[in-house]
């Protein structure tokens, strides 16, 4: 996503495998791939910043609580190994990345073996591992910045100075990779109710920083009755998102103000700032999005039919912790990818083909998420068909 035509090629280059793939899935579609094509490594559950909104921060605190250890070493390497053949890419994720141990052979590892690697990181440490990314061969940084000054900003994670530090890490990486296409950076905001408002200022932020991919992410969050449908359905392991109570995360007066928000931003591409791209899913409904209304049963999540998570402990599971389908201490990814647990949740999640009641404004709907037909919640018809599948 947002790749430059040089970017596009010098992957390909690096990685045959991961370009047929590439081509294979868009030709055929997803279904016939016989290996995920995004494996996201949980480094570790540790993190730096205590921000509201984390998607994992629920399930982080349950395994902190039985399993404190980081990832083995020896974990990243097979499962890199088993990757590289069937051209898959790594994302280095957490908690925190940074805060893994052994950041710097962890990267080198996950970018060896024709394999192309991300990583995904709020930024803190980056002026002190710019140079370990850089030469470890990272091809993509995805950096969190949700503030346009250091008070707006420390809203996010409540760490003080987090601003200028993550300004600081993306000159850092710049002065690294020097002339070199790669590590190709890109910033992620997720809208929320600090900064709604104020968009254009993050965006005149990133673009200052020399950064000219930005991502805006809708908030995700979850309301008590998807949470109490998702304990009900038996199926998954944790919900993903913000529990809110009743009513929607933004009124409809804060709704009115995001979309004057995003209008200045399309408006700076198109005037000031035309060489910066731009991600945000323009097509979706924010009146009702940022509501208590479910996604329809006609919203697609192909999340499931690409990438796979393996977390610390070696499980290897779908949705970040959505659904454990296998553990990679006693069976290779491609065994789990194709085996029975999958299978089933395929069978269920086909049927019919609309989100579980977790998936209620995950990341992996923020493209197809549509509201058409829905009125009162659709949960229970849906989990009793698929529990009876």
């Amino acid at each position: 996503m947002l790749l430059a035509l040089r970017e596009k090629l010098a992957l390909a280059a690096q990685s045959p495998k991961f370009a047929r793939n590439q081509l294979r899935d868009r030709l055929f579609g997803l279904n016939r791939a016989p290996f995920p094509s995004d494996v996201t490594l949980f480094l570790t559950d540790r993190c730096n910043f205590a921000c509201k909104m984390c998607h994992y921060a629920e399930a982080r605190a349950d395994r902190q609580s039985k399993v404190r250890a980081d990832m083995p070493l020896d974990l990243v390497a097979k499962v890199s190994s088993e990757a590289s053949r069937y051209g898959a890419f790594i994302e280095l994720f957490g908690g925190e990345p940074l805060l893994y141990r052994e950041i710097a052979e962890a990267v080198r590892i996950a970018s060896r073996r024709n394999l192309i690697s991300t990583i995904t990181t709020n930024g803190l440490l980056l002026p002190h591992l710019a140079n370990v990314i850089v030469r470890g061969g990272v091809r993509i940084v995805r950096i969190s910045l949700d503030g346009w000054d250091g008070d707006s900003q420390r809203i996010r994670g409540n760490i003080a100075g987090s601003f200028q530090a993550i300004v600081d890490g993306i000159r850092e990486l710049a002065a690294a990779k020097k002339n070199s296409v790669f590590p190709s950076v890109r910033v992620i905001t997720v809208i929320t109710k600090a900064n709604f408002h104020n968009l254009r200022s993050i965006q005149a932020a990133v673009y200052a920083a020399g950064v000219r991919h930005w991502t805006i992410l809708n908030y995700g969050f979850i309301t008590e009755t998807a949470v109490e449908a998702h304990e009900r359905s038996g199926f998954g392991d944790h919900f993903i998102g913000d529990p809110i109570g009743s009513g929607g995360y933004l009124d409809a007066e804060q709704v009115a103000g995001l979309r004057r928000s995003l209008e200045e931003v399309r408006t700076n591409v198109s005037s000031s700032m035309r060489d910066m791209q731009v991600y945000y899913p323009w097509h979706v409904d924010i009146d009702r999005y940022y509501s208590e209304l479910p996604p329809s049963p006609r919203t697609v999540c192909t999340m499931p039919l690409f990438r796979v998570d393996v977390h610390r402990d070696g499980r290897i599971a779908l949705c970040g912790d959505g659904h454990t389908i296998g553990n990679i201490h006693d069976e290779t990814l491609r065994s789990a990818w194709t085996g029975a647990r999958m299978q089933k949740f395929r069978k269920v999640w086909n049927k019919p083909r609309a989100s579980f009641p977790m998936c209620f404004r995950c990341c992996g709907i923020a493209d197809t998420i549509s509201f058409d037909g829905c009125g009162e919640p659709i949960w229970d018809d849906q989990l009793d068909a698929r529990q009876a599948a």
